[in-house]
């Protein structure tokens, strides 16, 4: 993964050019339901092509290692998995939105996060762990698709060890569902190793 040169990071952990530092949305806009930037209307024929130039957008505004762009990405990588059936371009997205996400978390120990507003920080920072956990799942569930299931695997039990990690009890949902993949997959490969 390429690392951006760093000009400033605002006080939500997104790395920010100093030309847009005016127009990042915090984490409390974003649980609020964000930007009308990020909003993505399914009846447009083509809502794939739209969903694309809002990342294009967000990644203009914002640069290409912010929580927007993660989440937006993640958009896309659904999109091409149920909608398109593209399942190599939705694990090539997924995985794209899973770096920026591995990214945010690991600046945390950089010497270069500037904020003194550390219960903002520690939100944003939260949200991109437990993220990364969603995006394992869901990279699980595309290499699942491939009949790629011992790689599946990996990610379904990286993303219970970050689920159980942020303290999340076996009756969590995202633990549950993890879970529960984790199980067909383990089953499959069992299926798989005793035709051969």
């Amino acid at each position: 993964m390429i690392v951006p040169e760093i000009t400033t990071i605002n006080e939500t952990a997104m790395i920010v050019p100093e030309t847009v530092q005016d127009k990042v949305i915090s984490s409390d806009e974003r649980n609020e339901g964000g930007s009308s930037e990020q909003s993505v209307d399914m009846s447009d024929e083509n809502p794939l092509k739209e969903m694309e130039s809002q990342l294009n957008e967000l990644v203009r505004s914002y640069g290409e290692h912010h929580l927007l762009v993660a989440d937006q990405l993640a958009v896309i990588a659904l999109h091409h998995q149920y909608v398109t059936g593209n399942l190599e371009k939705s694990f090539q997205t997924f995985t794209r939105a899973l770096n920026i996400f591995e990214f945010l978390v690991n600046l945390r120990s950089f010497s270069a996060y500037k904020s003194d507003d550390y219960s903002t920080k520690d939100r944003d920072i939260d949200y991109c762990i437990v993220q990364k956990g969603v995006i394992l799942t869901d990279l699980g569930n595309v290499l699942m698709m491939m009949n790629r299931h011992r790689e599946a695997l990996t990610r379904f039990e990286d993303a219970l060890q970050i689920y159980r990690g942020r303290g999340f009890d076996e009756s969590h949902p995202r633990v549950r569902s993890a879970e529960r993949v984790r199980i067909r997959c383990t089953c499959q490969i069992e299926t798989t190793t005793t035709s051969t």
